[in-house]
């Protein structure tokens, strides 16, 4: 029972390993070890960057709901619109 490892040394055997770089699933390009993102197409390579990425996609659907459902902003975007094809036309 002597040679069998316990947590700590086989983490310490871990943390003593140089970082491999990270391969997209996506795309297969050869990211960074420490890249939470591919360099090539933006596709998350952790978890935490997967879960960080889906709040933040949520919260912006929130937020657009919330914007689209304003007649104000309604109103807003018509003006906007209207200015811009106005615009067009006397270029």
């Amino acid at each position: 029972m002597e040679n069998e490892p316990d947590g700590s040394e086989a983490q310490d055997a871990a943390e003593a390993r140089p970082l491999a770089p990270i391969t997209c699933a996506r795309c297969g390009f050869i990211n960074p070890a420490d890249g939470a993102y591919c360099s090539r197409c933006s596709m998350a390579l952790t978890l935490p960057a997967a879960v960080e990425g889906e709040k933040t996609r949520e919260h912006t659907d929130q937020l657009m709901s919330e914007l689209l459902a304003d007649p104000e902003a309604e109103h807003e975007r018509a003006d906007q619109g209207y200015a811009r094809r106005c615009d067009d036309r006397s270029v």
